[in-house]
């Protein structure tokens, strides 16, 4: 098992966070995580580090980029979609 610590960009809400549960809930070879919105901080219990390299790519996909990538207009713009998802998501 390995533990990986990410600070997410753009994190905001509940609506946010519901949105990366939901993508953290589907994905193999997550042992257990524990997401923080006021910190902006997600850590990982992993199998491998090829899952967490999988993870980051995914949530960059949402809006949610690793603070230290780019942070594009896209993905902000992406980041209130996911957000506003996960708000009217049961």
């Amino acid at each position: 098992m390995k533990q990986v610590v990410f600070y997410l960009q753009n994190l905001k809400c509940s609506g946010c966070e519901k949105s990366i549960t939901k993508l953290l809930d589907n994905t193999q070879g997550l042992i257990n995580y524990d997401l923080s919105v006021d910190d902006s901080k997600l850590v990982l219990h992993v199998q491998n580090a090829s899952v967490s390299e999988l993870i980051k790519v995914e949530l960059a996909s949402l809006g949610y980029p690793v603070i230290g990538d780019k942070n594009t207009f896209s993905q902000k713009a992406k980041s209130y979609v996911s957000c506003a998802i996960g708000k009217v998501t049961k």
